[in-house]
């Protein structure tokens, strides 16, 4: 009997501590599934973090995706644009990859931007070609410089000279497209300049100026469906112009200098600039590089430059300096004050390829 009882009480304890054990796994196992969960989300939190601040970094290229090298000539390494569209210009990034300029191919050149938590990396494609198929400009690289882009049927806007319609503009770009022209960055067009670099035979440079608002509009999505990158001449003190880098911000746009605040109105017959000191251009376009986030270009406003404008232009290292003048650039071109074609509202199809020519 003692023994049947002893047994029987074994058998409740044991029951109770299995209960007892079954109810503790139970709740450590809910408890593990929490954590887990807890910290699935956490992660899937940073991961949407990440993701949102690397939506916001917009990184464009200098100069064609698809660079061309001839054989034996150095790699100009022209960079890449880089933008926080919350944050402003982002000037420090990481380059990776290298390009042996005597060995025919095709090489690869990363560019990795980060901004807080976002990271942003963009391809630059170098095809080494080989020097008896290499064809090179012998006739100089035309600089095309666009104001605004209006609506095909905004007939107050088209009557101003500085206008282009946006079908005017998709013409003419496609044309570019289709005859396979290159679009070399400031960089590759100083070393052609100096004589160093060879540049293929159809070579062109697409250039806008003042950052206004119909080219912010129009100009832009269409050179993102072409494919086309040019650069955006901006004046800091335009409203909004700090908003609009960032807003805008493309890969296929790269923001420069048209002076911070010397593109105002003429005084007797003399533009803002040609009135300025010295040291208040020197102070003007430090300020706007400044803003800009870069340094490779000059547009002068009205195309009018002096002396003294040239000079600062060589003390601030701003690779090439742009007026208003037909004529193409060639070796031995004074990068201070370099040639660029104003194209019209009026100009045909055939006006724009012959200014190319």
């Amino acid at each position: 009997m003692k023994d049947r009882k002893l047994i029987a009480t074994v058998l409740i304890v044991s029951a109770v501590i299995g209960a007892a054990a079954g109810v503790y796994t139970y709740k450590h196992h809910q408890k593990v599934l929490r954590e887990e969960r807890e910290a699935r989300l956490k992660q899937l939190a940073v991961e949407k973090e990440i993701k949102e601040a690397s939506d916001n970094i917009i990184v464009a290229i200098k100069g064609d995706e698809n660079t061309v090298l001839k054989q034996g000539e150095e790699y100009i390494e022209s960079g890449a644009y880089g933008m926080d569209k919350l944050q402003g210009p982002i000037t420090t990034y990481e380059t990776k990859g290298r390009v042996n300029k005597d060995k025919p191919g095709d090489y690869k050149i990363e560019y990795i931007f980060k901004s807080g938590k976002g990271k942003k990396t963009l391809t630059r494609n170098v095809k080494v070609v080989p020097e008896s198929e290499f064809v090179p400009n012998t006739k100089g690289i035309s600089v095309l410089a666009y104001h605004g882009v209006c609506k095909d049927n905004d007939t107050e806007a088209i009557q101003s000279r500085f206008e282009v319609t946006e079908s005017a503009l998709i013409r003419q770009l496609q044309y570019l497209k289709d005859n396979h022209y290159y679009f070399p960055s400031h960089k590759e067009l100083r070393a052609y300049i100096d004589g160093v670099h060879s540049l293929p035979e159809k070579s062109v440079l697409v250039t806008f100026d003042d950052g206004r608002q119909d080219f912010l509009d129009n100009g832009i999505p269409i050179l993102e469906k072409l494919q086309v990158p040019a650069t955006s001449f901006m004046i800091g003190t335009m409203s909004n112009a700090m908003e609009n880098i960032k807003k805008y911000a493309s890969r296929y746009v790269i923001c420069e200098n048209h002076t911070y605040d010397l593109h105002g109105n003429h005084v007797n017959g003399k533009a803002p600039l040609e009135l300025a000191t010295k040291e208040q251009i020197r102070q003007d376009f430090a300020a706007n590089s400044q803003i800009l986030g870069s340094n490779d270009a000059m547009a002068y406003p009205y195309g009018a430059y002096t002396p003294d404008a040239q000079d600062v232009i060589r003390e601030q290292g701003i690779t090439c300096a742009y007026k208003f003048k037909p004529g193409k650039v060639v070796p031995g071109s004074d990068f201070t004050c370099l040639p660029r074609m104003e194209i019209r509202n009026k100009f045909t199809i055939n006006d724009f390829i012959f200014s190319l020519q």
